[in-house]
């Protein structure tokens, strides 16, 4: 008898120990199948397709998705021109019309400076418009040095940056089947 509870111990424990780490697994894969169908849910795919769609939509008053790169001196010469700023020269500062952004694979940004000679309420007027265009142009560094002889005049030196989303045709076939990306 004492045999017999000897090889029970030895053999049943170790099998109900098992049967318990398999019940536990069972149930973490269960809770695991649950998140699964909760999130592919209809209704929670709506809402994260919508609320997906609406971060876009913020991300686009910051972004341009177009090929600004060409159009950005148009952009600022325009602007300029509507505030009555005259003799200005607008170029792109790295060389180039666009550069990348480090560790950012779908965004990059065109660089100018618009250098002129005005006042100091002239250029807290571009300031403000410039950051009011959507999608915005940020100022990125500017100076200001007073011209001699000319009080209130100042020579201005104003960088501009634009960010660009770097379109693919991937990003064009996922907007044609309603497939929802960050890059989108």
């Amino acid at each position: 008898m004492f045999v017999l509870l000897v090889a029970c111990v030895f053999c049943v424990l170790p099998t109900r120990n098992q049967a318990r780490r398999l019940a536990l697994r069972l149930s973490d894969s269960q809770n695991e199948l649950d998140k699964a169908k909760h999130y592919a849910d209809h209704d929670n795919v709506q809402f994260l397709m919508s609320s997906a769609k609406a971060s876009r939509d913020r991300l686009r008053h910051f972004v341009t998705e177009t090929d600004i790169a060409t159009d950005c001196g148009f952009i600022v010469s325009t602007i300029a021109e509507e505030m009555k700023i005259s003799d200005f020269t607008s170029r792109y500062y790295t060389g180039k019309a666009t550069a990348s952004i480090p560790n950012c694979e779908h965004i990059s940004m065109t660089q100018m400076n618009l250098s002129w000679r005005g006042s100091f309420p002239e250029f807290l007027r571009l300031i403000n418009r410039l950051e009011r265009h959507s999608p915005v142009i940020f100022v990125d560094n500017f100076s200001l040095m007073p011209v001699d002889g000319m009080s209130g005049s100042y020579e201005i030196d104003t960088y501009l940056l634009m960010l660009i989303l770097d379109v693919s045709e991937q990003t064009y076939e996922n907007e044609k089947l309603g497939v929802v990306s960050i890059a989108q």
